[in-house]
Formats: C-alpha cells, structure tokens, sequence
C-alpha cells in the first residue's frame, strides 16, 4: 500500500509507539538478552525457551502485525526500543567486558534504542528528518525547480498560476544488516548493564555502518539512494588546495538554486577536517576556516563535522532538513556462532532494520572532491 505523506506529517512524524501492546509491566520485564540466549543455547537446554516465553509470545504478535516471519530469530517491539538505556549500567559494562569494541561514548541517560541511534547519526545531527512508524511504502511529492510567482493587478482579475516543478518520490523498506560480536559470557549476563551495553552498541552499528553510510553514499536498488549517487545534486566541486574561498564557493552554489534552507552545513572526513583545521583564512593570520574540534566544527560560518563514511578527498555541503530517513521500527535480531567465533567463545548478534533514505530537494547539496 502507497501512503501520500503531506509536508504536515513531515513535522509531526515521530508518533512514539502507534502499535504498543505491552503493558508498563511487560516492558520493564522485556530483555532481549533472554531469546538471544534461547537462540544461542536452547537447543542444549530448553530452559532458555521457557525463560524467554514474554519476549518469544511479543516476538511473533510483532510477526503478526508486520506480515513477517522469523524461525530462526525474533522481532524486538518499537516501545521496547524506546526505553531508556542506562548510562551508568552501560558505562560499567564497557569497563568490565574483555575485548569490547565500545570506546565512543556518547551521553545515553534517559535514552532508548531509537534515541542513541539517532544521536549517533552525523546525517540526523546536521537535520535529516525521521519519519518514523512507517507502514507500507510511502510517496510524496518533492521540488524538481523553483516555483514561478505571479503578482494579481487587483480584487477580480484573474492571476496566472504560479508553477512550482515538482516530481514524485516513494521510500520502501530496506534491509540494514549489522552484525555485532559480544563474548558469550556477556551474553549470559543477567545484569542491565550487559543489556544496556548490547543494546547502545547495535543502535551505535546500525546509525554509523548502516544509516550514514546509506545516506551518503548508498547506490539505491537493494540499498538507499544516497546524497553522492542522487541525480540533480551538484558534483565535481573542486576542493583541491583549499582556500577561503574555494569552500565558500560550496554554499555559493547552492545558492544559486534557491536552496540555502534551515541550517545547512559541511561534512567530511576526519582526515579532511584536519586538512581544514591547517588552512588559514587570511595569509598571516592565525585564523583557520576550520573553527572547533575535529569532530564538530564551523567551516566558513557554517556548521560541520566529520564522518568516517566519507572516502577521503570528499567534502559534502548541503541543506540536511532536506534529507527523509524513513524508519519502519521492526527489529530484527538473530545469533551467528560461524567464523571463528565458537573458538573464541564470542556470538554474533545480527541487527536487521527497515530503513530507507530520499532527498525531497537535490540542487540542496554540494559534493567536493579532492579535498587537500
């Protein structure tokens, strides 16, 4: 089923849990540390089925609701994913777990899955919109030109129409896969921190490896449509031997087509940022056109940061409101115990999220290359 999405659902797109079924008892009690366990161990010992009964029985209603199926995985409910993660219990279970490959933490008190996902998003921290609780596929109009604007002599004279070129997009779900490696002896934890720590871990994989990446640099077909591979964005700025003015030329541009929206701003690398960190604005002056830290910054007045999903060489300046992340909140989650891993007594978690990515105005964004 199609669904037309009107710029009003746009601003009032994040409607939390339309579907929840769970009672607050049964939220509290979910963990999906339970049928990852009964995956990786129930075939030894059926306790593990019997411990996971709750989490199994919500597993397939979200099956049910979805028209999905999973024999040999389950489905986490969307108001599960919007409870709070524990900073604290997270924290802890970094310090403690051998090997963890955490290290990047961001404040995640008082968040859920959904919120550390998006906090770890460099796409949705420069304002790509989330349309989350999709169901089916969604279409909506985007602006192909500018609109042509007519002025009415007066009260009974007809005005001519005033045409906007617009076309037409449609987002479906597509499948992001990230596995995550976490020992078994965290895995028989029964301790909210080795679930906080599991659980802000995927959502870190799955908004870096997964959304970020598709945003950018997706090839569309089986993966989003991203920014570098849209057709109407502008391409081949030079960024070769940076200058002041060479990167103001990039928010030059997309000036040119009426497309300084909200707060745009610049992405690159964490290589290019340093690059950028070196160039002075003026000759003789101890003022670079990067401003802040590497991580987040100002670049010619405008806000930016790095990211490690763009190849080296690339710089990115854009109107990111522009960009949709469609969300349709299932999470599939599975066990892989192949490789190496029953060696080293390590599982892999396998996250499974329908995401899809459309940019309603491409002349919003500038793409650089050969940043030095």
């Amino acid at each position: 089923m199609t669904h037309e999405t009107t710029l009003s659902d746009l601003h009032h797109s994040s409607i939390p849990c339309p579907d929840a079924f769970l009672s607050a008892k049964e939220r509290r009690k979910y963990s999906i540390l339970k049928p990852l366990r009964a995956l990786v161990l129930g075939a030894q010992n059926p306790h593990f089925f019997e411990e996971a009964s709750l989490e199994l029985e919500a597993s397939r209603e979200v099956a049910r609701r979805h028209s999905r199926e999973a024999s040999t995985s389950f489905f986490v409910p969307a108001e599960v994913l919007q409870r709070p993660i524990s900073q604290e219990a997270y924290s802890r279970a970094m310090a403690t777990t051998p090997g963890s490959k955490g290290g990047y933490l961001v404040n995640t008190a008082n968040m859920g899955f959904i919120d550390v996902l998006r906090n770890r998003s460099v796409s949705m921290a420069m304002g790509a919109r989330v349309l989350s609780g999709l169901v089916g596929n969604v279409s909506f109009t985007r602006q192909t030109g500018k609109a042509t604007v007519t002025w009415q002599a007066g009260e009974g004279v007809s005005a001519s129409a005033s045409d906007q070129a617009l076309g037409q997009i449609t987002m479906s779900p597509k499948f992001c896969i990230s596995i995550t490696d976490v020992s078994l002896q965290l895995l028989s934890q029964t301790s909210p921190a080795a679930e906080s720590f599991i659980m802000a871990d995927l959502a870190r994989d799955v908004a870096i490896d997964g959304v970020d990446a598709a945003v950018i640099n997706g090839t569309g077909g089986a993966q989003p449509l991203g920014v570098k591979n849209t057709p109407g964005v502008n391409t081949g700025q030079d960024a070769s031997s940076a200058t002041y003015a060479k990167i103001l030329a990039f928010p030059t541009v997309a000036g040119t087509a009426n497309a300084l929206r909200g707060n745009p701003g610049f992405v690159t690398n964490t290589v290019g940022a340093g690059k950028l960190m070196g160039v002075q604005r003026f000759s003789n002056t101890d003022s670079p056109i990067w401003e802040g830290n590497i991580m987040n910054g100002e670049l010619v007045g405008f806000p930016a940061m790095s990211s490690e999903q763009l190849a080296s060489g690339n710089l990115i300046f854009g109107s990111w409101e522009e960009i949709l992340i469609g969300e349709w909140g299932v999470l599939e989650l599975a066990t892989d115990r192949g490789g190496d891993r029953f060696n080293k007594a390590q599982v892999g978690i396998r996250a499974m999220w329908m995401v899809d990515v459309a940019i309603r105005y491409p002349q919003a964004f500038v793409v650089g290359t050969n940043l030095s």
